[in-house]
Parts: C-alpha cells; sequence; structure tokens
C-alpha cells in the first residue's frame, strides 16, 4: 500500500508492475488435476472456490494503495496447460538462473 499511495514515482512503479504481473494472475485460480483430487480428499482447497474472497480482499487493498485493477487481458495456458503443468514463458529460466546464483553464493543459506 505504501507504494502505491507513495510518491508519485512509487505509484507509477507499482501499477506498472501490477499491469505486468496482471495477466498470470488468472492461473492462480486455475485448479489443476491434483488440486482437484487433493481437494476431493479433503487435503487441500479447490483455488477456484476462494477466487472471490481473494477479488474482494485485491479490490479493497487496491482501493487503498490508490491503484487500478489493470484491464489487460489474462495469459491463457499454452496446448491446456499451465504453470503448474509444467508449462512455463521464457521467463522464468531467467529468475532460476538468479537464483540458483544465490544459492551458490551462500551455500546453506535459509531464507
Amino acid at each position: 500500500m505504501r507504494l502505491g499511495d507513495g510518491t508519485a514515482e512509487s505509484h507509477r512503479r507499482m501499477q506498472a508492475a501490477l499491469d505486468a504481473v496482471w495477466p498470470y494472475a488468472e492461473e492462480l485460480h486455475r485448479t489443476s488435476d491434483v488440486e482437484r483430487r487433493l481437494a476431493d480428499a479433503g487435503v487441500a482447497v479447490d483455488p477456484a472456490q476462494v477466487r472471490a474472497e481473494v477479488d474482494a480482499v485485491l479490490d479493497e487493498v487496491l482501493a487503498r494503495a490508490t491503484l487500478a485493477r489493470p484491464a489487460v487481458p489474462h495469459m491463457g495456458p499454452i496446448s491446456g496447460k499451465g504453470g503448474r503443468d509444467g508449462m512455463h514463458t521464457e521467463y522464468l529460466g531467467h529468475v532460476l538462473a538468479e537464483l540458483q546464483s544465490l544459492a551458490r553464493q551462500h551455500p546453506g543459506a535459509t531464507w
């Protein structure tokens, strides 16, 4: 909230970041086969069932942070698959490389 409702520059950057990641947010509510089986067994929650509650909280936080809910289309699955099925964009490779270099620089670190 501080970044959205802070300086003009922090607000601009926070809105730009939100706009950049928003297309991927839909996948958080897409239920995979594994999640469906776990939910049916009473072990986990079906992400689709908490969508309304998550949206309500997000709307409240965005309003308090003076940020706009992005009006950009969501990324659809690729060949019917998403991140939980192992389908990722090329950006994941860059993130993994950075995380691996950090872990190599600090062996045994926890966070």
